[in-house]
C-alpha cells in the first residue's frame, strides 16, 4: 500500500518557526512531526510514501533519507504551486493500485487499517475520513447518508445561522484512501483542489464516494495555539505519538544525560529531551516539552510550553503557554507567554518580555530590556 503525503506546506501561521523549515518537519515531542505522521501510517499497512515537498523539496527530501523511517520514502517537487490534487497527478504513474493520502500537518487517531477496510467494504472510488466538531460554522461540511456514501460537499458557512439543519457537523479530516481512477478528475496541470474540485466532481459524477466517520482525535497543527494544544493532547495520551526517555517521576519522560538540580521539581505530563540541564529551584511542568541539550536556568518556571533543541533559559526565565525555536537564549528573569514564539537563533539579553502572541525572527540579538509590556 503506497501513501502519497503533502509535506511542503509553507507554514506561514507558524512563523518564524517556518521560516527555514517546512510545517511538515518542525520538532513535534522532540521528532519531527512527519516521522510520527509516517509512522501512523505504517500502522495501518502502508509500506512505501512518496512525499510531495512543494517548491522547495531539498528538506523533505533529505528527510526521506533518514535511517529511522518505517518504510521506504521518496520526494518530489513541483515547479509552481499545484494545490492539494495536482502533486498527485505528478506521481500518477506510481499510483496503480489503491492509496492513501494525507496531508503533512495533521495530527490524527483515525485507523487507517479501518479506514482502508471500510473502503473496500463499500466498493468505493474515494473515501474521506470525517471527524465531528463541536462548531461546524468553521468548516467546510461533508454531510453523508446512513451507510456512509457522501451527499454533497457544503463550504464553509460565513456564519453559523447558515449552516443546513442537516448538514450535520462531519467535516474532512485530511486523510483519504483513492483509487487511480479519482487521478482522472485532476484537471489541467496546474494548481487543483482536491477538497473543492476533484471530490465535489466524483460526486456529481455519481461515484461511490464514502466518508468513514468515528470519533477519533483530530487536529492540525497550524497555528502556534494549535501546535501546542497537539503537544499538550499527546503528552497526556489523547492521541498515539512515540516520546523517547524513561519515566524518572510521575508523568515525566527524560531522554539520557537529564541533569536535574536541587530543588527542581518536574510535574507531569512532561517529555525532556536528552542532554538537558535543569537548574537548582527551576518548576518544569505540566504540558511541558524540552529539547535536546536545553539548559534551564535556577528558578526559572515553565508550564504549557515547548522549547525547542539547545536554547538557553536564564535564571528566573517565565514561560507560560509559549514556544522557544531552535538555540534561543533568554536572558535572566525574561517573560515569554500568551502564545508568543521566539524563532530560532534569537539571543535575547535579560529581563525582556514577549507576550501577547508576539513574534521574534532571528538570527537576532536584543540587548537587556529591549522588548517591555510593562513599565
Amino acid at each position: 500500500m503506497k501513501s502519497v503525503v503533502l509535506a511542503g506546506g509553507l507554514g506561514s501561521r507558524l512563523r518564524p518557526l517556518t521560516n527555514h523549515t517546512p510545517k511538515s518537519l518542525l520538532p513535534f515531542c522532540n521528532r519531527p512531526f512527519l516521522l510520527h505522521l509516517l509512522e501512523s501510517l505504517a500502522r495501518g499497512g502502508v509500506d512505501e510514501v512518496l512525499l510531495s515537498g512543494g517548491l522547495d523539496p531539498a528538506p523533505v527530501a533529505r528527510f526521506a533519507e533518514r535511517g529511522d523511517l518505517p518504510f521506504p520514502a521518496s520526494a518530489f517537487g513541483e515547479e509552481e504551486a499545484l494545490g492539494t490534487a495536482g502533486p498527485i497527478r505528478v506521481v500518477a504513474d506510481h499510483l496503480t493500485e489503491t492509496f492513501v493520502v494525507a496531508n503533512g500537518d495533521i495530527l490524527s487517531g483515525v485507523d487507517i487499517a479501518e479506514l482502508i477496510a471500510f473502503h473496500r467494504e463499500r466498493g468505493s472510488i474515494c473515501t474521506i475520513a470525517l471527524t465531528p466538531v463541536d462548531d461546524p460554522s468553521a468548516f467546510g461540511l461533508v454531510p453523508i447518508e446512513e451507510v456512509g456514501r457522501v451527499r454533497a460537499f457544503l463550504e464553509k458557512p460565513s456564519s453559523p445561522d447558515e449552516v443546513p439543519p442537516d448538514a450535520g457537523n462531519l467535516i474532512n479530516a485530511g486523510v483519504y484512501v483513492l483509487e487511480p481512477e479519482v487521478i482522472d478528475f485532476i484537471h489541467g496541470n496546474g494548481a487543483c483542489s482536491i477538497e473543492r474540485e476533484v471530490f465535489p466532481a466524483l460526486v456529481d459524477a455519481d461515484l461511490p464516494v464514502y466518508g468513514y466517520s468515528a470519533p477519533f482525535y483530530w487536529s492540525e497543527i497550524g497555528t502556534p495555539g494549535r501546535y501546542l494544544d497537539a503537544h499538550r493532547d499527546a503528552l497526556r495520551g489523547l492521541v498515539e505519538v512515540s516520546q523517547a526517555g524513561d519515566e524518572i517521576a510521575p508523568g515525566v519522560r527524560a531522554g539520557a544525560g537529564v541533569k536535574v538540580e536541587a530543588g527542581a521539581h518536574l510535574m507531569g505530563p512532561c517529555l525532556i529531551g536528552e542532554n538537558v540541564v535543569i537548574g537548582m529551584g527551576a518548576r518544569i511542568g505540566p504540558d511541558v516539552v524540552l529539547g535536546n541539550g536545553v539548559r534551564v536556568g535556577a528558578h526559572a518556571e515553565i508550564d504549557e510550553s515547548v522549547v525547542h533543541g539547545g536554547c538557553e533559559l536564564g535564571v528566573g526565565v517565565r514561560m507560560s503557554r509559549a514556544i522557544c525555536g531552535e538555540r534561543v537564549r533568554l536572558g535572566r528573569k525574561s517573560v515569554v507567554s500568551g502564545e508568543a514564539v521566539v524563532g530560532p537563533d534569537v539571543d535575547a539579553g535579560d529581563e525582556n518580555e514577549f507576550l501577547a502572541a508576539i513574534r521574534v525572527a532571528g538570527p537576532n540579538r536584543l540587548p537587556n530590556r529591549a522588548v517591555r509590556f510593562s513599565p
